[in-house]
């Protein structure tokens, strides 16, 4: 049995280790001329583009840079399966040699081959790994020998870390912190979390470094930005001396001179929308760090960016330190503004803005007509409630107190206060009450055993404080909500002028620009900010001359503010919608309707719609690239999205509608420039829609119910069709016949809504001083938007689907 075992051990791992190896093959490499290799999930022919996708990310390269694209590799980052790829890198011509040999065949071959030598390396290695073990297993001394353990260099443990990926950012900022101090790389080092993340996501951290035999630390923050799936880039907001922006890219950039073309294309794409801000990632942002020039604080940015692209030339030992986990990363300088997201999340932060409510109003629990005054009615019954339960809550202190004797006498405006605190969600702590751990333990206990009793009454209180609180802020913020929609759709105008589309506009992405002296009160006013951009990986320049092509720019987009044409490239798009720039501009409409809703209600538009671009994102991949079926794909997948976002879009606007019809704003000439053309360009094509409609339709024959069908308004039609359900003169119809005419009846409903929309806008817009409330701003913007990516053809959405 003995001499069984190690079979059995190598049979076990020969077989744990075969699995994991298949479950780490993907099946396509590229390989390119240059000799290197891109491994990826998959990948698929366009036109003169060959698009890859790895991690659920898209990219493309020029199909004339690529040698050969074939089935069989390993993912990234996947354990043995990194190894096994590290070895073949180090041996890439003859690795490539084997490629080729394996398949002869270009573009789609499927190499037996390679897809089992990984496979096979990784068992010859699972044995060798067996061996060692078992040798060291045998031998008398293994085990016993008395080494000396050595102190981690760089300790960061994993339950730590609350988000992936963000461990790699610490230990680079932790290697930048050792060159600051003056020490080696290897120098022993540390790092601590030092409490819970923010309900903004950020973590605060401590790194520590011995210098000589002390220790020093410094404190760094870092959070996560964006949601985990469309962003190109795994990005994270930094506070280190700075407010930075760190950009880490899926797909390793090993190259300096590839490095510094896409910093380049970056800066093209701010250059011409200067003099707009827009945030692009600069080499000088982290080498200022690791090696200040003296003086350089009173240099330009640009100049001091000229300063270190020379000065790292001559010096590429110091470019690692411009690296993440192998990869160059992009790092940009947020200093000299604020992020749009935190300023739209902290307008809509009930949580913070409840205990301060609770605790500015000590009183007003014992005052029942003030409490009926500030919460409502129905406050009456709830306050007379409360007041009950504190005097079983003060009952139950004083009899615990009585029994645990504290060191001072509990007065009966202390015990209220405790109430209040409880009732916001709070705890009492022993050091702010100058009171022994134990009994602030058990009052917390009497609380929260109370609390539970009474949950119901607690709970309904806290709703009706948070009903106040958003009322109150809504009331409050008007001003800074009007002059940020006023701002995007400048922002939006101006992109159109320079003809540039974004195609991955977010809050994230955005820049507030205004004097940093005076924040936040710059933001009352619309006219003393702007709003920039942080992000342009994604962006692409539509100014090309007649007859040119457009830029593929990199496919993908936020799922929340992204539709179907972000998986699409530029030749498709162009076949299918025939105005190629209309379509890359409303791309970035989209996500300025989802962002307007967001800032004047604090919340999600297209939750749910995004869950559906990421269901049908893989099916319209497929038809892309299976020849002749593109557009039958699309038609599907297109009625499928929009059909979620219009129910998604009408559900939740009307739920909001008090709030969006409260916010208004005054529209700029640029802003009324950009809009109008498109909606009375849409408004007319809508009655052209309609009067098809009317003419080919076949349920409704009467010259006069047409001509009746046709003037009608949006409510007349709603009305008429609910008569035509109803109506017993209608039973008698064949199923088939009422239901055809039902279905005319709702698409005429759905235009004529469509039409009324938009001729509000143009009417308000049209005025000397063009105001419009949010609510007819989104419902015009989403009409156009839909009108245009959804092609008639396709027949139309359900909206009540």
């Amino acid at each position: 049995m003995k001499k069984l075992f190690p079979l059995l051990l190598i049979l076990m791992i020969i077989v744990v280790g075969t699995l994991i190896l298949k479950d780490h093959i993907t099946s396509h490499v590229i390989i390119l001329k240059d000799g290197s290799r891109i491994v990826a999930d998959e990948s698929w022919v366009v036109g003169d583009k060959v698009f890859y996708e790895s991690n659920g990310r898209t990219d493309f390269i020029p199909i004339d840079q690529v040698r050969d694209l074939k089935q069989g590799g390993l993912k990234q980052g996947s354990g043995i399966a990194t190894f096994i790829r590290d070895q073949l890198d180090s041996g890439k011509e003859a690795a490539d040699d084997l490629l080729t040999r394996a398949n002869p065949n270009t573009f789609g071959g499927k190499s037996l081959i390679f897809r089992w030598v990984p496979v096979l390396i990784g068992i010859l290695l699972c044995l060798l790994m067996s061996v060692l073990l078992l040798r060291r297993r045998r031998s008398p001394k293994a085990g016993k020998k008395d080494k000396k353990q050595e102190p981690s260099k760089t300790r960061i443990p994993e339950a730590e870390i609350a988000h992936t990926g963000g461990e790699i950012v610490v230990e680079h900022f932790l290697k930048v912190f050792k060159v600051q101090k003056g020490v080696d790389e290897d120098a022993e080092s540390e790092v601590k979390k030092m409490a819970p993340p923010s309900p903004d996501g950020n973590h605060i951290y401590e790194l520590r470094v011995k210098t000589g035999d002390e220790w020093t630390s410094r404190r760094m923050t870092l959070g996560p930005i964006g949601e985990d799936s469309g962003s190109r880039s795994c990005c994270y907001y930094v506070i280190y001396d700075d407010h930075l922006v760190v950009k880490v890219p899926p797909f390793p950039i090993k190259d300096f001179k590839t490095y510094q073309q896409r910093l380049r294309k970056e800066a093209a794409i701010a250059s011409r929308i200067a003099p707009r801000e827009c945030l692009v990632p600069q080499i000088s942002t982290i080498l200022k760090k690791v090696h200040p020039f003296r003086g350089d604080a009173a240099l330009p940015a640009e100049e001091l960016e000229k300063k270190y692209v020379d000065w790292i030339n001559d010096h590429p030992e110091y470019q690692h330190y411009l690296q993440i986990e192998g990869t160059y990363a992009y790092f940009m300088d947020l200093s000299k503004y604020f992020f749009l997201k935190h300023i739209v999340d902290s307008m809509h932060d009930p949580l913070r803005n409840i205990p301060k409510e609770i605790m500015n109003h000590p009183e007003i629990i014992w005052n029942n007509m003030e409490f009926e005054a500030r919460y409502g009615q129905a406050g009456s019954v709830v306050c007379d409630e409360l007041q009950t339960v504190y005097t079983t809550f003060e009952n139950r202190v004083r009899e615990y107190l009585g029994q645990n004797k504290p060191d001072t006498a509990v007065q009966k405006f202390q015990i209220k206060e405790w109430f209040l605190i409880f009732l916001s969600n709070g705890h009492l702590n022993a050091s702010d009450m100058q009171m022994k751990s134990g009994i602030a333990s058990g009052l917390n206990g009497i609380a929260n055993k109370l609390f539970r009793e009474k949950r119901n009454l607690v709970e309904t209180y806290r709703k009706m404080v948070t009903s106040y609180v958003v009322n109150k802020d809504l009331t409050r913020n008007k001003a800074q909500m009007s002059g940020m929609i006023t701002n995007l759709l400048d922002l939006l105008a101006w992109l159109h002028q320079k003809k540039v589309a974004m195609r991955d506009l977010k809050p994230d992405n955005l820049l507030v620009a205004g004097d940093p002296t005076k924040f936040p009160q710059f933001l009352e006013s619309a006219s003393q900010y702007s709003i920039g951009l942080i992000d342009v990986e994604t962006a692409v320049w539509l100014g090309k001359d007649k007859g040119a092509q457009i830029d593929q720019p990199l496919l993908g987009g936020t799922p929340s503010f992204a539709t179907p044409t972000h998986t699409l490239p530029n030749k498709l798009i162009h076949g299918i919608y025939g105005d190629l720039s209309l379509i890359l501009h409303l791309q970035d409409w989209y996500a300025a309707i989802a962002m307007v809703f967001n800032m004047v209600t604090g919340k999600r538009l297209f939750k749910e719609t995004a869950k559906t671009l990421i269901k049908i994102k893989k099916e319209i991949k497929r038809g892309v690239q299976e020849k002749g079926r593109a557009t039958d794909v699309l038609s599907e997948a297109s009625r499928m999205f929009w059909s979620e976002a219009s129910h998604e879009f009408e559900q939740k606007t009307d739920k909001q509608g008090e709030k969006l019809k409260y916010i208004s704003m005054i529209m700029s000439q640029a802003s009324r420039e950009m809009l109008l053309p498109v909606i009375i360009e849409t408004r007319q094509y809508v009655g052209k829609i309609i009067k098809e409609l009317i003419l080919k339709q076949t349920s409704f024959k009467s010259n006069n119910l047409k001509k009746s069908l046709y003037s009608a308004t949006y409510m007349k039609v709603s009305r008429f069709r609910s008569k035509f359900f109803i109506d017993p003169a209608t039973s008698k119809m064949p199923a088939e016949e009422k239901k055809k005419a039902l279905m005319v009846l709702d698409n005429l409903e759905t235009l004529k809504k469509q039409a009324e929309q938009l001729s509000q806008a143009e009417k308000l817009l049209k005025k000397s001083v063009g105001i419009i409330s949010s609510y007819d701003l989104l419902h015009c913007m989403f009409t156009i938007v839909l009108i245009h990516m959804h092609q008639k053809i396709w027949g139309p959405v359900d909206r009540n689907q």
